[in-house]
């Protein structure tokens, strides 16, 4: 956990090559236990002590030698790098001549461009500052959080001091960057440990967190300048533009075909129930008359009649049934239904009708 104790830059109040981003504050590490136990549980009566440093940062541009392998594969895959180590130069006139834009506009509203210049503009001085020398501490103008929208991410611009402010303002409420502090990431909160024994150490925490941020900030970075005519031109094909292709995505709604096996057979079985039905109802196998025959014949109430008259018209319609005969009432027991008034066999009496 960080707790920022100033920010801004050191210089003047406007952008030149003397006013170079930079943070300072607190660093809390990570509590350890005094009995020297390596232990992640705060258990009770266990005694733990917490490292406080306090820290300044700035970001520099360094020119590096770097050696790489490459096993001649079609992709970048085979590509390792060796070696990385500072480039020596054989005089001072060798050195990397730097150049800072001088904005003369305070830091808070515009930042400075920076950048390798070639040797001729190391006399002009209207609006650039140059130096020659191994490395460049960046200019620019640094606070807690980051800014993610409302501006333009000019390479090389912007990230630098953004990125410190990201890496002092650690478990800051209300920040909208992921969580470096190891609350919620128990591989985190084991490196964190091990970073906070000494000060060398606990600077490392610091550096990775500003070069996660970086290099999210800076990678996949490509302009889209005219390559071709004057600089005033506009950004198009007929001005000598650069295309950029676009990919055009259509929202799609798919469907894994096993997952319709049960309802294909239940489809299957219906196509398969009607079309017996249409064949029955054309060749007079089926009609809606005798479909109401079969249901009338199948009535409890017209059985009970027909056992009792000893025959009953089933395709006469129920209203006409119940006239004649639907409301005579019937003792129903462990015997045949009977009529009442009549000896019946059974233990209870109830009323039946078709209604």
């Amino acid at each position: 956990m960080v707790a920022t104790l100033c920010e801004g830059s050191a210089g003047q109040d406007f952008a030149n090559i003397t006013n170079f981003a930079a943070m300072c504050g607190l660093v809390w590490g990570v509590p350890q236990r005094t009995d020297g136990v390596n232990d992640l549980m705060f258990l009770p009566g266990s005694e733990w002590t917490m490292p406080m440093y306090s820290c300044i940062s700035a970001a520099q541009a360094i020119i590096k030698t770097v050696e790489f392998r490459f096993n001649t594969t079609d992709n970048l895959s085979g590509l390792e790098v060796v070696d990385i180590v500072d480039k020596t130069y054989p005089n001072d006139d060798a050195k990397p001549l730097w150049g800072v834009e001088n904005t003369e506009i305070p830091l808070a509203d515009a930042r400075a461009l920076w950048g390798l210049v070639s040797p001729e503009l190391a006399t002009q001085t209207a609006n650039l500052s140059t130096l020659r020398k191994e490395s460049l501490l960046l200019p620019g103008y640094s606070s807690t959080g980051i800014t993610t929208t409302g501006y333009e991410n000019l390479p090389g611009v912007d990230f630098p001091a953004e990125a410190l402010g990201v890496a002092y303002s650690i478990g800051s409420a209300g920040s909208d960057v992921p969580d470096y502090s190891g609350r919620t990431n128990l591989a985190m909160f084991q490196r964190w440990k091990a970073l906070s024994g000494s000060p060398d150490l606990i600077a490392q925490i610091l550096n990775l967190v500003w070069t996660d941020i970086a290099a999210n900030d800076v990678l996949g970075t490509k302009g889209v300048a005219p390559t071709q005519g004057s600089n005033n031109q506009k950004r198009d094909i007929t001005s000598g533009g650069v295309a950029i292709p676009v990919t055009m995505y259509d929202r799609q709604i798919k469907y894994r075909l096993p997952y319709a096996v049960p309802a294909i057979i239940v489809l299957a079985l219906l196509v398969l129930s009607s079309l017996l039905t249409c064949c029955a109802v054309l060749f007079g196998r089926a009609s809606p008359s005798k479909m109401k025959r079969y249901l009338n014949t199948t009535s409890a109430g017209r059985i009970m009649t027909s056992n009792f008259q000893g025959h009953v018209d089933n395709d006469i319609s129920t209203k006409h049934w119940i006239a004649s005969s639907g409301k005579i009432p019937f003792t129903v027991g462990r015997g045949k239904p009977e009529p009442v008034g009549e000896k019946g066999h059974g233990e209870s009496d109830s009323f039946l009708k078709e209604e």
